[in-house]
């Protein structure tokens, strides 16, 4: 999925995380934004992963 094609919901929390980890240029998910050591477990509407 693209940045594009994100709800604007999305967009707008991934911005705030962002701006709450001091990041505030740009508002997109970089790798560099999950520490090594965690794991990020994403669930859609449909419940896939």
């Amino acid at each position: 999925m693209r940045h594009e094609d994100l709800p604007e919901r999305w967009k707008q929390k991934i911005k705030s995380y962002l701006q709450s980890k001091g990041v505030s240029d740009r508002d997109e998910l970089w790798c560099e934004d999950f520490e090594a050591d965690k794991v990020a477990r994403v669930t859609f509407e449909d419940e896939s992963t």
